[in-house]
């Protein structure tokens, strides 16, 4: 019933300081699991370089959008070779 599944909730929720799960413990350390510090990273990464290529004068972001444009060719390409 309804109150069976959330009355671990309450509890956690009245019982801060005594009911410490182990992921409860993890956010309170700061620590996350490797996997999803790596996809933080990516996106941070991937958001950080968009916002540097957006900056650049237009003969520097045709050279940057070009390399990046070959390397993701040679990666599907590479895929594609994997696969077939």
């Amino acid at each position: 019933s309804l109150s069976q599944e959330w009355a671990p909730i309450a509890r956690r929720v009245l019982n801060k300081g005594t009911d410490v799960t182990t992921k409860d413990t993890e956010e309170q350390k700061g620590q996350c699991k490797p996997h999803r510090a790596k996809q933080q990273l990516k996106a941070w990464s991937e958001q950080k370089a968009k916002t540097v290529v957006t900056h650049l004068p237009p003969p520097m972001k045709k050279k940057v959008l070009s390399a990046v444009l070959k390397h993701q060719q040679k990666r599907d390409a590479k895929k594609l070779k994997v696969k077939g």
